[in-house]
This record gives structure tokens, sequence and C-alpha cells, in this order.
């Protein structure tokens, strides 16, 4: 059993701390502390219910197979849609298994949070949510307020550097289109990181960020990666993201209406801001802005290409190169429908030809990605058999 108990509110350097103590039989999760830290003028409206704790450790009790207990309150209307999430999640993989949630139901009250937040990294889906909502003719109160900003998912809690850097970014959105940022810190990611893949958790851990504010916000987006017709089993998705609503506060998992190419071509592309300050690397190579080397940067330096606008946009130190591409690491089918995405793209703008024909190689069964990889399997499963030759010695 994974058990979380004395959950509080305090108010610490200036930040109002949310925190639980967890015990579990699983030694990286007993005796723990779970905590997300917001600015401290949002004391009155942390939550000290189960709901942010809940959808924090779902995953995680899941994948150990525990029943998960929370000494707190539970939104009824969540509580459902966790049991769906658990089916979903079960059927894509197999190895989460359906669990028992422990914890009081709450009695289903209406809070009255009335701001409309949505998670803001700087990227391309992030923009294109942002800019799609201030473009188009919506009431005041259907609005995006506040930008969520976390330290803690894409950005280790220990580069602080990294994190001020694309700070500045955020910074700079906000104040061209007049948002409220929350800066948001937690160590959801941190203390799971061994226990189940991250891009099957990271849309749990964020909308527990969320539901954290749940007295704050009535609506909160999450920017989505994929068009409808690409969606595959993912960490953030249209069929799971909404099953974390409460009584009070809806979560909506918005973009899938459009490629990346044509988010930029629709949205993101119209705005010099977001040229200027677009972040989209999560492995942080070298603390750049954008490292301009893994598959997210080359990805979406291609997506830029396609709609025509590289040059323009600022916050790429390097330039594409025809090797890069053709050596563009694609690993599975997120990373393939992105890139045919692309090849599309570019085929269809009448694109550089060479690129084309590189990224062609890319996409090939016998990539350079790929036979790297294969001889890296033969190396590993030589050495594998060696060993087994001299333990039978």
């Amino acid at each position: 059993m994974i058990t979380v108990t004395n959950i509080n509110r305090m108010v610490t350097d200036s930040k109002v701390k949310l925190s639980g103590s967890v015990y579990s039989d699983y030694h990286q999760l007993n005796n723990f502390e779970v905590w997300f830290s917001y600015p401290v003028h949002y004391y009155d409206k942390v939550t000290v219910s189960a709901n942010p704790f809940v959808a924090a450790l779902l995953m995680p009790a899941m994948s150990l197979g525990q029943t998960l207990r929370v000494e707190g309150e539970i939104s009824p209307k969540m509580l459902l849609g966790a049991e769906r999430f658990m089916e979903i999640m079960n059927k894509w993989r197999p190895e989460y298994r359906p669990i028992k949630i422990e914890a009081a139901q709450s009695d289903g009250t209406i809070k009255n949070g009335r701001n409309i937040g949505m998670f803001f990294s700087g990227g391309v889906d992030s923009f294109y949510t942002l800019l799609k909502n201030e473009n188009t003719k919506l009431p005041a109160s259907e609005k995006i307020s506040h930008l969520l900003f976390v330290h803690g998912f894409d950005i280790s809690l220990d580069d602080h550097k990294l994190f001020i850097m694309a700070l500045k970014g955020v910074e700079a959105a906000a104040k061209e289109y007049n948002r409220q940022i929350i800066q948001v810190s937690t160590n959801v990611r941190y203390i799971t990181s061994n226990i189940l893949d991250w891009e099957m958790y990271f849309g749990s851990a964020m909308i527990s960020v969320a539901l954290g504010l749940e007295c704050l916000f009535c609506k909160v987006y999450i920017p989505g990666s994929c068009k409808y017709e690409d969606l595959f089993p993912w960490g953030s998705h249209p069929l799971t993201d909404p099953l974390w609503a409460t009584e009070s506060m809806d979560i909506i998992h918005d973009g899938c209406e459009a490629s990346r190419v044509e988010k930029i071509l629709w949205q993101v592309g119209k705005s010099q801001v977001a040229l200027d300050n677009l972040r989209v690397c999560w492995e942080n190579r070298f603390s750049r802005y954008n490292c301009c080397v893994c598959e997210k940067c080359i990805r979406t330096m291609l997506n830029l290409e396609a709609a025509g606008i590289i040059e323009q946009c600022k916050s790429f130190e390097h330039r594409l190169s025809y090797s890069d591409v053709e050596n563009l690491p694609i690993a599975d089918m997120r990373d393939r429908i992105f890139a045919r995405r692309n090849y599309e793209a570019l085929v269809a703008g009448g694109g550089d030809p060479q690129l084309i024909r590189a990224l062609r190689t890319a996409l090939s069964p016998l990539s350079p990605y790929k036979r790297r990889e294969m001889f890296r399997r033969f190396k590993k499963a030589i050495k594998l058999k060696n060993l087994i030759k001299l333990a039978r010695k």
C-alpha cells in the first residue's frame, strides 16, 4: 500500500508549499515527502484536498500494483474519472494495473475559481494554444489568464541556470500578451523516476500541479502535441486528460486540430515574440536554451524550415545540417509520426531537395540511426554470450 498522510500547506521562503508524507513498502516512496511550491500570494487558493496527490501517485501505485490511500477528501467526479483513466491506461500498457483508491469523498461543493490557466513551457504547442486563445474572439471570461511554468519536469530541480534562461522567454510571452505567470516547482518527477515511464506519466504529473490550485481555476488547458489522426497512447491525451476534472475545474487537452507545421503557419510564425523565445529542448544538453542536436530540436527546426520561417527564429543557435537530419534518431512511433509529417510538409511546400532526401534517409528501414542501434544490440548480445560462456566454465 502507498499511503499519503499529513497533507498541509505552509509558507516557506516567500512560497506556499503543499506537501504530503508518503509511506510505502517500496523503498523509493517510503518515508518521503511529495511537494508542490507555488507563489505565496496564492496561499488561499492552494487546496489541502487529496486531489493533487491522487493524480501524482496513481500511476506509480499502478506500476507497483499497490493500493493508494490518501488521508484527505477526493472529488467524487475525479474519482470516477480516475477509475476510467486506469481502464484506458491498462489497455494501452498492461504493466499499469488498476488498483484501489482509498480516500474520503468530498461533498462535491464547487469552488469559486474563475480563472483560466494553461501549462506553458515556451514550445510550439504552448505558443499555439496561447495565441489561438488570444486571437479568437472570445469573451474575457474565456480568455487564458495565467501561465503555469513548472520547474522539475523538463528542467531538473538542480538546473537553476537553465530555469532562469527559460523563465525569461516565458516572461517575454506573458508581458506581450498580458498574462500572469505562476512559477511552480515540484519533486513528483524526481521521486517517481525509477518507477515508471515519464512519457506515460507526465500528463498526470502536470494535472497534479493544476489540482493544487483548484480553488483558483475553473479551467486549465494542456497543449497537445498530435493531430487527431496521429494520436497514440501517451501520457497526455484527449481521452485521458479530461478525466481528471473535478466539480470545480475542467481539464482541456487543446490543439489536436493542427500538426506542428500547421501550428507554426497558423499562429506561432506570426508572432515574433514566439519565434524569439521558442524553447522546445527537453534533453538540455550543455544547459543550452535549445541544444540544436536532440531529436526534438531537429524536429522543430524542420517544422520551421517547412513553414519557411527558420531564418526568423532566433532561439536556435545553430542551423540544420543535412548530416543531422540523416542521423535523426527515429526511435519509436511518435518520432516516426513527427518525421513523416515534416517530410510531407517539405515535399508539399517544395522544400530543399537535399533536405528532403536526408529526411527520407532518416525514415528508411536502414537509416543510419537504425544501423547504429542494430550494431549496438549485436555487441550487447555478443557480450552477453561471452559472459554466459565464462559463467559455465
